[in-house]
């Protein structure tokens, strides 16, 4: 079974969706990033977004607004 066909990921996203960055580095969490358009997946430093967004920025917020550098517009 794929990732993708793992019927507890939708828990999971929602569960994910509302930690904040801070909880992240709190955690010593990871923050990959998957692209809905092309479908590739990297690593995002945890410690940049925090400088750039701010710690109480949530993860569900970054999912709307992250882009992927691989691919144009």
């Amino acid at each position: 079974m794929t990732n993708s066909q793992n019927p507890n990921r939708a828990l999971l996203h929602d569960v994910h969706d509302g930690a904040t960055l801070d909880d992240l580095l709190a955690g010593r969490h990871r923050l990959m990033f998957e692209c809905k358009r092309c479908g590739a997946s990297q690593e995002v430093d945890v410690q940049s977004l925090i400088r750039n967004h701010g710690g109480k920025t949530r993860i569900a917020y970054l999912k709307r607004v992250l882009a992927c550098d691989r691919c144009p517009g």
